[in-house]
């Protein structure tokens, strides 16, 4: 079990969450997503043969910029992604709710600093880095590159195993 920051370069981002979620095909991944809808990702994904059937969204994107259509068993939809708490809550029940070994990746780190401020999200981030270490699941949060909010990442630091470039 560990928690890591990987630090995507901008080319291949998608195509390297892709090869994360290949590399832990068996395990059951919920992503909580913030950059794309959720089934953009699983139509990239079904394109790239991936399977997707163990793959869980936790969405804060789709229902904020107007999506009607939310019926969906593999995703749970929150209202805003400036709303920590409930993200914060969703996360917790899928946690408890999916059943077997688990993986959480968090797309992305910098994107919900354009809704909260730095330290709403440290908060954030050490609720969701203990409730990893609690449940002993194996945790990463992408960072782009070219995005990467300094504070945050100085501030969060100390709550993870390892900050790493993954990818080309």
């Amino acid at each position: 079990m560990g928690i890591s920051v990987y630090v995507f370069k901008e080319t291949n981002y998608y195509k390297n969450l892709y090869s994360i979620i290949e590399e832990n095909e068996g395990k059951k991944i919920i992503i909580i997503n913030t950059n794309k809808p959720a089934d953009m990702i699983l139509n990239d994904m079904k394109k790239e043969n991936l399977k997707t059937q163990n793959i869980f969204f936790i969405d804060t994107i789709s229902k904020y910029v107007g999506k009607q259509d939310t019926n969906q068993d593999n995703i749970v939809y929150i209202d805003d992604p400036a709303n920590l708490t409930e993200i914060g809550i969703v996360v917790k029940l899928s946690v408890e709710k999916i059943k077997g070994e688990k993986m959480l990746i968090f797309d992305s780190l910098t994107t919900l600093s354009l809704y909260n401020s730095s330290k709403n999200l440290i908060r954030f981030y050490n609720f969701f880095f203990q409730l990893s270490r609690l449940n002993q699941i194996d945790t990463i949060v992408i960072a782009l590159e070219s995005d990467i909010d300094k504070e945050i990442l100085n501030n969060i630091n100390g709550l993870v195993d390892e900050v790493k470039t993954y990818g080309k």
